[in-house]
Parts: C-alpha cells; sequence; structure tokens
C-alpha cells in the first residue's frame, strides 16, 4: 500500500509486510516482470505490528549490494542478488506490543542506518551490517521519511507536543545538534521532508510549506506559503522545479 520499489542487484524489489498472510521481498526483472526470486520475512510480529509501507534503502555493505528493511519490528539486510538473508537487528519492540506498524522508512548517513520506531516515540541508529542498535533518540516520526544530511540525520516529528520540530543528529552517536521548531499549528506532517542542496521543504497537511536554508547550526531564511489545498504525499523536485501532490491538483514551482 505504502511501501515503492527498489532497484538492487539488477531486479525491481518490492517488500510486502502484513500481519495477516505471508511477508516477503520479491524481486523481478524490471524488463519484463518476471519473478526472479523470493524470499519470504516472516518474524513474529504482534497484531498490526507486522504492518509496513517504509520503503527499504540498498547500500553495499562489505562488498554486498545489500537490501536494507524496516518492520515488523526487526530491520533486516537480504543480498540484493539473490534474496539471501543476511543479518537481523532487533529491540525496536522487545515486548512485542501490538499496534506498531511502520510507515516512515529507514534512511542512511555516515554509516548508519536511522529506524523510526514505536510510532514516533523513538528513533534508533544502527551501523550498516551490524546486529545492534548503537543509540537511540526519545522523539521522531510516525509518517514523514527522516533526511539522511552527511554525517547527520533531519528529523521531522509529526504529532504530539513537538509536532513541528525539526531535530538534527549526529549519525554517529545520536547527539543532538540542534533543533527548530516551526510555527504551531493543529495540522499533522504526513509528507517527508525534501532537501535539495541546503534547502530544506517541509510541507503540513494544510497546504502550508516551510523552507530554510540547513546550515551546522540550525535553520535559517524561513520561508511560509500556502497552496489551498491538502498535502500529504511529499514534495520532489524535478531538475529546476518543485513538484507538490495535492488532493486536488498538482502543482509546479520553478522557472522556465
Amino acid at each position: 500500500l505504502g511501501t515503492s520499489p527498489v532497484l538492487a542487484g539488477g531486479h525491481l524489489v518490492v517488500a510486502v509486510m502484513q500481519t495477516k498472510g505471508t511477508s516477503f521481498l520479491l524481486a523481478v526483472d524490471p524488463a519484463t516482470g518476471k519473478e526472479t526470486w523470493k524470499v519470504k520475512r516472516d518474524l513474529g510480529a504482534a497484531a498490526e505490528s507486522g504492518d509496513g509501507y517504509s520503503t527499504p534503502v540498498v547500500r553495499t555493505i562489505d562488498g554486498v549490494e545489500t537490501i536494507i528493511t524496516w518492520g515488523a519490528d526487526f530491520l533486516t539486510g537480504h543480498e540484493a542478488k539473490t534474496g539471501k538473508p543476511l543479518w537481523v537487528c532487533g529491540g525496536f519492540n522487545d515486548e512485542r506490543k501490538p499496534k506498531l506498524r511502520t510507515i516512515a522508512s529507514p534512511v542512511e548517513a555516515g554509516g548508519v542506518v536511522l529506524v523510526p520506531a514505536s510510532r514516533g516515540h523513538f528513533v534508533a541508529g544502527v551501523p550498516l551490517g551490524s546486529e545492534k542498535i548503537a543509540w537511540k533518540f526519545e522523539s521522531g516520526p510516525d509518517s514523514p521519511t527522516p533526511v539522511g544530511w552527511k554525517d547527520r540525520f533531519l528529523v521531522l516529528t509529526d504529532r504530539g507536543r513537538a509536532r513541528g520540530t525539526i531535530h538534527c543528529l549526529n549519525a554517529k552517536d545520536g547527539k543532538l545538534l540542534w533543533e527548530y521548531t516551526f510555527p504551531k499549528s493543529a495540522s499533522i506532517y504526513y509528507s517527508s521532508p525534501l532537501l535539495v542542496g541546503d534547502t530544506l521543504y517541509c510541507a503540513r497537511e494544510d497546504g502550508v510549506v516551510f523552507c530554510g536554508t540547513v546550515g551546522a547550526k540550525g535553520l535559517s531564511d524561513l520561508t511560509e506559503n500556502r497552496v489551498e489545498d491538502t498535502l500529504v504525499a511529499s514534495p520532489v523536485v524535478v531538475g529546476r522545479k518543485l513538484l507538490l501532490r495535492a488532493h486536488e491538483s498538482l502543482y509546479c514551482f520553478g522557472v522556465e
């Protein structure tokens, strides 16, 4: 429903994660759609905690192209060429709590994978290929995927008292380097932040789009614009144009 396919090992790969039924990674030939491999990913999560909408990350670890997948309470690595399981990292839901489905996707920066866990209660840093969590930060997103920036992460909290706050975390140890809070609103951030160069775009459900310059010490030069529509999809940039897909219209901003 929510996960996007990725290209890995010459295949088009999709992760299907669900509590009821069989979860799996499926690879097909991108030219023909013919199945090349299919690997089960049933990890025994509690009710609804096995449902995942996050998109895998593809990275080369120790010379092996690896599909890194988050969902069902575990971060896993599979060999891109064959789908062979390589490693499993737990510790995100040791109490096997139900209803902890995943939406936000993992991201990588500085050799560390950031995992948005527990429906926004925390994010965790896992070194590439590791089976252990290196650190946790007690805030995070439920829906928006964080941004990997150099050796840092930009994490947008979308709900609760910290809604609308950007946390900049050191990838190595999870240390908070700075934070910035957008003007308060009851509206939720479903869209993932977009970083283009040093320019950060954050879209809010009520049609407001914040834009600012990311630096080592914070966010500056903030602007606020609005479209008269509802924004849930994430903004994208194509060339020198910014595209916003709203409920009623597709908006394009830029220069000719």
